[in-house]
């Protein structure tokens, strides 16, 4: 059983709708606005405890909608490498916000992951945008793993990573 009621999910779509405010939801979730990002890395943090996917995805609801800060990155390595949600997009989306080198590794695995509830993913989403977000990082590391890319047997990974490592070269943000 999830930590995230029924209500706390209508909240979120009313929130969505427009049909109540930032505040008006933070309020009624228990938080403030300033106290917004600090309420989602806990929900975060205790999801990873309790192995929640429902929470890991309003956790996320809350980042996305409050902001993504480097008190998430931890949390967000470790909902990377777990295979018990569904929100590796999400993941990905926080961690490329954040452009943090210690994400490369993680951005790497997403890039090549396979997870059986993508199965129908043809585009191969979640590895191309885990792709744009090693791009963006930029670092020596971040170019390597993008090279190693350019060696798997999938074709949409290898012309992404092909595209980012040209994109790099050219705005000579790394020694490519």
């Amino acid at each position: 059983m999830s930590s995230v009621t029924k209500a706390q999910w209508q909240l979120a779509r009313r929130l969505i709708a427009g049909e109540i405010s930032d505040g008006e939801f933070c309020t009624s979730i228990g938080t403030t606005i300033g106290g917004a990002v600090s309420h989602g890395v806990e929900l975060l943090r205790d999801a990873c405890a309790k192995k929640d996917a429902h929470a890991v995805e309003f956790g996320l609801f809350i980042g996305h909608r409050f902001g993504v800060t480097d008190r998430h990155l931890d949390v967000l390595l470790q909902l990377a490498d777990a295979d018990w949600h569904t929100q590796h997009e999400n993941v990905v989306r926080g961690l490329a916000q954040l452009r943090s080198p210690e994400s490369v590794e993680s951005l790497y695995r997403l890039a090549l992951a396979r997870f059986d509830y993508l199965d129908y993913d043809e585009s191969f989403a979640l590895g191309v945008k885990a792709i744009w977000a090693l791009g963006d990082i930029a670092t020596t590391i971040a170019v390597d793993r993008l090279r190693d890319i350019m060696s798997c047997d999938n074709r949409v990974l290898v012309e992404n990573a092909a595209r980012q490592l040209d994109r790099i070269a050219s705005s000579d943000r790394s020694k490519v």
